[in-house]
């Protein structure tokens, strides 16, 4: 994989940090998962068919004020031939 991370910093202290990821991933381990679930003693059986090669995607950025406020989101996407994923948060903190 790649990553790129930058860092700015303005006249005031604040500093906005921006972020890159890319992965690429293979899969030595074979194709298939098969899950044994049991609920409430009922047993279940599933397969999941599992990515052979997949990309992975995380982009971001954190922004650090001087004063009481910090801001981070974050994303992130995997990227496969049966299957793909998406996720992402928001942080937002006030300090006194």
């Amino acid at each position: 994989g790649v990553r790129f991370k930058g860092e700015f910093i303005s006249k005031d202290g604040s500093r906005f940090s921006p972020f890159l990821r890319l992965s690429y991933v293979n899969v030595l381990s074979g194709d298939d998962v098969t899950i044994d679930q049991s609920w409430y003693g009922v047993k279940s059986w599933y397969t999941e068919k599992l990515d052979d090669d997949y990309f992975v995607a995380d982009l971001g950025m954190t922004l650090y004020t001087a004063g009481n406020f910090d801001m981070s989101l974050n994303y992130n996407g995997r990227f496969g031939d049966d299957s793909y994923s998406h996720g992402g948060w928001l942080r937002l903190e006030w300090k006194q």
